[in-house]
């Protein structure tokens, strides 16, 4: 969707779809088996002499009549996340964001709008969960909060169903101003919920487009705390022209935040400028080259580099540390692995890290320069035995493939 043509110039792909997938999928199929031209089909990217792309396909606003989950074909069991005698799954009620974030995808992904089913849609979906046994759901949705009222009745009905509830994303900071959904939450049992606040630092804040205040970040721990709701916050470093000003602002509100309400949790990534976004162009001013292939697209953003940050690696380290400090196994997050080696890893970054967060002090980071390295040599090796298994006889390529999808 954000680079159809660089998409396409890659040996190995010969169609994308751009934009939403839902009708396109099916139209495209048709036109496979039954021979029809490509050309025929809304919202596609295909090679024929050369790099063709369709007309564009509009977004589905009417979800309730034309968005429907069929699990039949799913083994469901697989998704579900079992703690705490919880069989939890996670779950979308809408899609796209109204906001104009500059660091965002939704732009043009979703072209700015938000859309999903209203709340009789939402529970006829739901109620398939429940039917197959679920009793905890995880929303993900991008944004929640764009219609209070909505959210507080399908989370009443939940509730009123035995249903456990949390959000790993969707509510927006500027969404204190009604505190009547926190006590709703906290009244139905909710126990999570996760806020987008980006930055500490007001300067940043307005750079960015968020449309949020400090004050109101400030005030959202203040809501959690009084009415016991376990909160994330996701935070960002590393924009073009960031100062180290402006970085530690966002340090120090991560800590006023963690004393106000203890039952916090803290994730910060490392901006990534992507196509559409608004900095995008901001960080090509910046000296920063977009990668010119589609594989070259291919590290995670704490990984890659980029022209505009000088201390890389200072920023990895505030990363990392923040993850362990504030994030692994701690309740809020709630981030259990069962792998032992990585445990005994992350026992010692805890300790680590909390020294660090506590010192302020990001410099020489021995022990993130490891880790990362570390994993980049696990994962060229795995790579490699990946490729070796998949080179067998085709015999034995079904149960090869599913080993390692497992």
């Amino acid at each position: 969707t954000l680079l159809p043509e660089q998409t396409l110039e890659n040996p190995y792909v010969d169609i994308v779809v751009v934009g939403e997938g839902e009708r396109t999928v099916v139209e495209l199929t048709h036109a496979l088996k039954h021979g029809r031209p490509l050309e025929e089909v809304k919202g596609i990217g295909f090679k024929k002499d050369g790099i063709r792309l369709t007309p564009p396909r509009g977004v589905i606003t009417d979800w309730d009549s034309e968005v429907e989950l069929d699990w039949s074909h799913i083994d469901y069991q697989k998704y579900i996340r079992g703690r705490e005698g919880y069989k939890n799954i996670p779950f979308m009620s809408s899609r796209g964001c109204l906001f104009k974030c500059g660091f965002c995808y939704n732009a043009k992904v979703n072209n700015q709008q938000w859309r999903g089913w209203s709340v009789s849609g939402t529970v006829k979906e739901l109620d398939k969960l429940l039917d197959m046994g679920i009793n905890s759901v995880t929303f993900l949705d991008d944004l929640l909060t764009v219609d209070i009222e909505r959210l507080k009745e399908i989370v009443i009905y939940l509730s009123k169903k035995g249903v456990r509830v949390s959000f790993d994303g969707g509510f927006r900071i500027d969404s204190v101003r009604h505190e009547s959904l926190y006590k709703t939450l906290n009244d139905t049992g909710c126990r999570h919920i996760q806020f987008g606040a980006e930055s500490g630092s007001r300067n940043i804040l307005r750079r960015i487009r968020k449309g949020i205040t400090v004050e109101q970040i400030i005030d959202s721990a203040k809501l959690t705390k009084k009415y016991n709701l376990g909160a994330t916050y996701n935070w960002m470093i590393g924009f073009p022209g960031e100062s180290q000003e402006e970085r530690q602002e966002t340090l120090q509100i991560i800590d006023k935040i963690t004393e106000i309400n203890p039952n916090t949790s803290h994730v910060i990534v490392i901006y990534s400028p992507y196509p559409g976004q608004a900095l995008y162009e901001e960080a090509v001013r910046f000296r920063w080259e977009p990668p010119k292939r589609l594989e070259d697209w291919d590290k995670p953003r704490e990984e890659a580099d980029y022209a505009y940050v000088n201390d890389i690696w200072h920023l990895r380290c505030i990363v990392l540390s923040c993850y362990f400090n504030f994030a692994y196994n701690v309740p809020s997050y709630d981030v259990k692995v069962n792998n032992l080696l990585f445990r005994l890893v992350a026992n010692v970054m805890k300790v680590l890290s909390k020294l660090r967060w506590k010192l302020k002090f990001f410099g020489l980071p021995i022990e993130c320069v490891l880790l990362i390295k570390g994993r980049g040599i696990l994962d060229n090796i795995l790579a490699k035995k990946l490729t070796w298994r998949l080179r067998l006889p085709s015999h034995k390529m079904k149960h090869t493939t599913q080993g390692v999808g497992s």
